[in-house]
């Protein structure tokens, strides 16, 4: 696989990664101020309805807070140590290509031997209607 497709890979699945966990609390989010849902009592069901003094349901509603925020902080840390997993992945692959590009001597210059090019003076304008001024055609060229 070529490294310029492991960096596409790595940049593909940051990104999934980042919008599951961002749009994850958006889904399952629940106000956590909310009364628990009732279930429907009904004549057949054998259970014991004992009801709830004001202070077990604001234990229980403390207790889903607290848990909603811890869950909220865990999914916060992961996805901090996802990103900077990544980022540190992507400054490696960088790095590399950086220090590739700066070992490499780059295209060979096609004014060999005269650095100052810039500074001749123009050469003089070629009258076209001149014939010494003509460059003869290219030759034909024939293969065998």
């Amino acid at each position: 696989m070529h490294r310029y497709q492991i960096f596409a890979v790595i940049r593909h699945v940051t990104l999934v990664v980042f919008s599951v966990m961002s749009f994850t609390p958006i889904i399952t989010a629940q106000d956590p101020l909310a009364p628990p849902a009732k279930v429907a009592k009904t004549e057949d069901a054998n259970v014991d309805e004992t009801p709830e003094t004001p202070k077990q349901d604001e234990a229980v509603r403390k207790q889903e807070k607290r848990s909603t925020a811890l869950f909220a902080a865990l999914i916060a840390v992961a996805g901090i140590a996802v990103l900077g997993v990544g980022a540190i992945a992507m400054n490696m692959l960088w790095a590399r290509r950086l220090r590739r590009l700066a070992r490499d001597p780059g295209p060979r210059q096609t004014t060999v031997g005269n650095d100052f090019w810039f500074l001749k003076p123009p050469k003089p304008p070629v009258d076209p209607d001149d014939p010494s001024n003509r460059q003869p055609p290219p030759a034909s060229e024939t293969r065998e």
